[in-house]
Formats: structure tokens, C-alpha cells, sequence
């Protein structure tokens, strides 16, 4: 093969354009050729490898690299530390043998047509290291690429390993999936049954960092035939659907900080969709998904001028309206210009008006929005955003908690709840305004703490205390400490009394302290109220959302971060709890 590539060159400088020079180019592909088959040259790597651990069982999927004399995959394993041993070119195993010197074991050996294996003889509660080995017909070894399993049993359903930190929130499809994305910019599906990804999924790559939740879910949940799709913000600043029943490509691709005019910029916060199926109202258009924008500040005057909130269709092909934070659109009751998006819209589903999205933002330093609410209405066919805004809340400083909207009582009254970074949690009508357009919401009462910024704040459903009232317990994380306060019944105001704060992690030396909470009632079929909050020792904790005391936790990954937890509630018998770690492990544990 070298001597044919120096004829190639000595061609090339004899005759510039003749056709010499296209038969050495011939004759280097051919040398190239012979040369893999002559089995000089290794297969590249598995791609994309993952493993899910389960009861005594941990199943290693991959995708096959694209070599023409790719021949399978080796497979070794080692307890608690990374693989040492590396396979003998020329040589084959099999599984079980032993190999004299080696500290693994072999305990895969596919063919090329397989993507994945299962090691049954594991034992739970232990940590594995497996290191996959691809290999051609002359049986030349590649690298080899590394991942971990970690088998256990109740109440751990599964845990799914990446090779990246899993921190962003889970996705769930309760019944069906579990989304998730790393730091390897990889969408990872899962099943909500044993953690495997399938061999009709094979993880997409965004075009950057992912920190928002995945959105999921079915966009034709009356129809027969299943509509599952996902959507994922990008800090390339594009907006990405999958069709999660599909091959793992993408569907569309939406460049939405080019649409918002932003000079450079990303997204931060996730999207939020809207289904017509979800009210009753007299808007038939009403199916879209909302998403903000996190412009650069450019010129450095510590604004971002070109942010805006836009709306698209599901189909991610139509951008339907967009909002640029002035109120009634010619300027005149405040100026353009809206502070970046860090937090996720919230959809309030109205039978008997168009829908609202509350959509969080950062002070601008112009007029200094901190929350805006949108009305969706219709215009020829289309749902756009009606000008002025529905509401708009200023002077609340920056909010990057994504907004709660609840029920208050058994009526029609709804609240609205979030936190600003200087440590308040507020507490807003979701629907009553103090004028017309664009004014604010009637702010019912607002509680700060000064252990730092509003991570995330949930809120329970009501708990009925008799004579038709209902009490509500609030939850939020700031740097190191869990907050909980009651809304009091009756006066719909926070109760400073029932007041408890706690450090998370226990050790109140931690650098990094408690994720964004979920809150709960009935946990495992008993009535009661529980907070769940991941921490950076590595322990999902269930709180009692009244006092703050421990009720259960699990030491899900001890070396690891955990980051904020999701709610799966599967078929309302299985439940659980689906949380990411800074190791790239997804876990699912149980809470019946």
C-alpha cells in the first residue's frame, strides 16, 4: 500500500490532470481495501454504548461501528474497577473462559448482526465494569470503550448508564418511556419496564448542551395509534422533535434564536405544548408549542433586547407568533425588550377563555418583566399570541424556577407560584388581574429566605381539613436548605408559623446542596404529604412536606450528584421516583 501511495504522488506531479492520476487514486482505495481485509486494521469502536441494570442482569446495547469486516463484539467484565485486561489480536474467546493473567472476565462475545448482550451472572448491589471490544474477521481488536452496571433489587426497578452526567430532568411517558439527556449532548429513550433502550433506538445527537426537561408525551392521546414525541431545547438554539416510536432521528429542527433576530444566542429553558384535547374551549386552533429564547447580551449593556417567547406548530414548520416584551405592540406602554429565558412556560388549560402561558424571564434593566403571561388566541386558523399580553409582572427581580398553576379549593380559583433569585417565593391569582391588559396579577403573599436563589418550588394538591376547606403545603430548594410553609385555608395566604427549614445533604459541609423538589400525596396508596429532593451526597430523600423530617431515603449512587427528580407514576400501581446523577446513571426507585 505504500508503494502504491508514492506512485499516486510521483502521478500527481507528472500529470496535473491526465488520467494516471484517477488510476492511482483507484489503486490507493483498492490498497485500503486489501488492507482491511488482510485484517491490519482494527474496527472503530461500539457507538454510543449504554448498559441497564436490573435484578441480577445487566443488558449492554450499542450501536455497531460501520467497518466492512466488522465481526461482533468481546466483552469483559470486572468488579469495582475499570477493565485492565486488553484481547490478543489474532486471538478468539469465548465466554466463561479464563484467560491466564487477566483480572476480568469475558463474558460477551456477539456476532456482527447483535447490538446488544445481557450478563446474567451478576450479583445485585455490586458495581460492574464492563469494556466492549469490536472485532473484524481476522479477528484484529479495537480500543475498546467503557461503561458500568449496577444490578440491583427492589426498590430499585433499573438503573440506566451513560457515558455523560445525567442531571437534566427525566421525561416520562408513564407506561411507555423514560427520556433523558446527558453532557454527550445524547437523547437517551428507556423503558419504563427494565431500562433498556431497544434495538429501534438508537440515541440522537442534539447540536449542543441540554438543561431543561425534556418535554414528552402523546400528541394524539384520544386516537388508537400512539403519537409519542419529544421536544428538547438546545443550547445550539435550536428547538429538536422526536418521534420517540420512531429510529431515534430527528423529525424537525426549529432554529429558534435565529427566528427571535438574536444576534447570538441560545436555549436554556425547555419548551411547553399545548393540546386543544385539554379543554373546551371555543379554540380549536390552540395546538402549539411555546418556547423562549436566551439571547447574548453583545454589546455588553447588561441587556439581551432580542429575546423572545414564540410559538410553533407541533410540527416545528410553522412559527405562528412570536412576543418581544412590548406589551401592546406599538410601544407605547413600555418598550421592547425582554430579559432571557432560564425556566420552562407553564400552559393553564381554560374551558371558558383561550389558554394562558406563564412564562418566567430575567430583569432586563429596561422594563424589567419577570413573568409575562401570554394568551393563546386564534387568527384565521392559527393560534397566535394576543397583544397586549394577558399580564405582565414587574420589578420581581430574575425568575428561573419554572411556575406552578394550581386549583385553590374545589371552585374556580387558580394560583400561581414561583421564586426569584433573591431567595422569595411568591404567590399570585393565576387569572384575577388588578386592571385590564397587560396589568399585573393579584399578588396573594410572598415569603423570602436568605440561604440564596429559588432552585424550584412545588406545591401539593389540596388535603381537605373539613367545613369544605383545604390546606396546601409549599416546598422549594435555594443553595443547601429544603423550605416548606402551609398556605393557610381560608385566607389563601403562607402561614409563617408552620414555617421549617433543613439542611440537604445532611452534612451541612456539602459544596452543593438539595435539586428542585417534587411534591406528592398519597405516596404508596396512604394518604399523606412527601417531598423528594436528590442531593449531592448521592441520597434521593423523602421528606414530610408538613415538617421536614426524613420519612425514607436511598443511597442511590454515593459517589455521585444527583439531580432534580421525576415523578413516574406508571400505571397508578407502580410508582417511583426517576433521578440522573452527575456519573451519567439514570435510576428508577420505587415507592410502593
Amino acid at each position: 500500500m505504500r508503494m502504491r501511495f508514492r506512485q499516486c504522488q510521483t502521478a500527481r506531479r507528472g500529470w496535473r490532470r491526465a488520467s494516471p492520476c484517477l488510476i492511482c487514486h483507484v489503486l490507493l482505495a483498492v490498497g485500503l481495501g486489501s488492507a482491511l481485509a488482510d485484517g491490519t486494521n482494527p474496527p472503530a469502536d461500539v457507538g454510543k454504548l449504554t448498559a441497564a441494570s436490573t435484578d441480577l442482569a445487566v443488558t449492554l446495547e450499542w450501536d455497531n461501528p460501520a467497518d466492512a469486516d466488522f465481526d461482533g463484539v468481546l466483552v469483559l467484565r470486572r468488579e469495582g474497577a475499570p477493565v485492565a485486561d486488553s484481547p490478543v489480536d489474532g486471538e478468539s474467546y469465548t465466554v466463561g473462559q479464563q484467560v491466564s493473567g487477566w483480572t476480568s472476565e469475558i463474558v460477551c462475545v456477539t456476532t456482527a448482526a447483535a447490538s446488544s448482550c445481557t450478563d446474567a451472572s451478576v450479583l445485585n448491589d455490586m458495581e460492574y465494569h464492563f469494556e466492549s471490544f469490536s472485532y473484524d474477521t481476522s479477528r484484529n481488536y479495537s480500543p475498546g470503550v467503557h461503561v458500568r452496571g449496577l444490578p440491583r433489587s427492589d426498590p430499585y426497578k433499573w438503573a440506566f448508564t451513560t457515558r455523560a452526567a445525567s442531571l437534566a430532568p427525566v421525561g416520562a411517558i408513564p407506561g411507555s418511556y423514560l427520556v433523558s439527556i446527558g453532557d454527550d449532548q445524547l437523547l437517551h429513550r428507556m423503558s419504563e419496564a427494565n431500562g433498556q433502550r431497544g434495538t429501534d433506538w438508537s440515541p440522537p445527537q442534539v447540536g449542543g448542551a441540554v438543561q431543561s426537561r425534556p418535554m414528552v408525551g402523546d400528541l394524539s392521546p384520544a386516537a388508537d395509534a400512539n403519537d409519542l414525541t419529544g421536544f428538547v431545547s438546545s443550547q445550539d438554539g435550536s428547538l429538536y422533535r422526536f418521534g420517540l416510536d420512531q429510529d431515534g432521528t430527528a423529525e424537525a429542527i426549529a432554529d429558534v434564536a435565529t427566528d427571535a433576530g438574536c444576534p447570538g444566542g441560545f436555549l436554556q429553558a425547555g419548551p411547553v405544548v399545548m393540546l386543544d384535547l385539554y379543554e373546551q374551549n371555543n379554540n380549536p386552533y390552540d395546538d402549539a408549542v411555546v418556547i423562549a429564547t436566551r439571547c447574548l447580551d453583545v454589546n455588553g449593556d447588561g441587556t439581551a433586547n432580542d429575546n423572545q417567547i414564540l410559538l410553533y406548530s407541533h410540527s416545528l414548520g410553522t412559527l405562528f407568533s412570536t412576543y418581544d416584551g412590548d406589551a401592546d405592540g406599538g410601544g407605547e406602554l413600555d418598550s421592547p425588550g425582554l430579559g432571557i429565558s432560564n425556566a420552562t412556560p407553564r400552559i393553564f388549560y381554560r374551558d371558558t377563555g383561550n389558554n394562558l402561558a406563564y412564562v418566567p424571564v430575567n430583569e432586563d434593566r429596561g422594563d424589567d418583566e419577570s413573568l409575562v403571561v401570554l394568551e393563546v388566541r386564534q387568527q384565521s386558523g392559527t393560534p397566535v399570541f394576543d397583544i397586549p399580553a394577558y399580564s405582565e409582572l414587574h420589578g420581581l427581580g430574575d425568575v428561573n424556577t419554572d411556575p406552578t398553576v394550581f386549583r385553590y379549593g374545589i371552585g374556580n380559583d387558580f394560583r400561581l407560584l414561583f421564586g426569584n433569585d433573591d431567595g422569595t417565593i411568591y404567590l399570585y391569582d393565576a387569572l384575577l388581574r388588578t386592571g385590564g391588559a397587560s396589568s399585573p396579577l393579584a399578588q396573594r403573599d410572598l415569603y423570602t429566605v436568605s440561604d440564596g436563589p429559588v432552585k424550584g418550588v412545588a406545591v401539593s394538591t389540596g388535603i381537605p381539613i373539613g367545613g369544605g376547606l383545604f390546606e396546601y403545603w409549599v416546598v422549594w430548594s435555594t443553595d443547601n436548605l429544603v423550605h416548606g410553609i402551609r398556605i393557610q385555608p381560608g385566607t389563601g395566604k403562607f402561614s409563617p408559623s408552620s414555617y421549617w427549614s433543613r439542611t440537604i445533604p445532611d452534612d451541612a459541609s456539602a459544596l452543593t446542596g438539595p435539586s428542585e423538589p417534587v411534591v406528592l400525596r398519597w405516596v404508596g396508596g396512604v394518604e399523606n404529604t412527601r417531598a423528594f429532593v436528590g442531593a449531592s451526597d448521592g441520597v434521593l430523600y423523602e421528606l414530610d412536606a408538613t415538617t421536614g423530617t426524613t420519612v425514607r431515603s436511598w443511597s442511590v449512587e454515593p459517589s455521585a450528584t444527583l439531580g432534580a427528580p421525576t415523578f413516574d407514576y406508571n400505571d397508578g400501581v407502580s410508582q417511583g421516583i426517576v433521578i440522573g446523577s452527575t456519573s451519567g446513571v439514570v435510576h428508577w426507585v420505587s415507592l410502593d
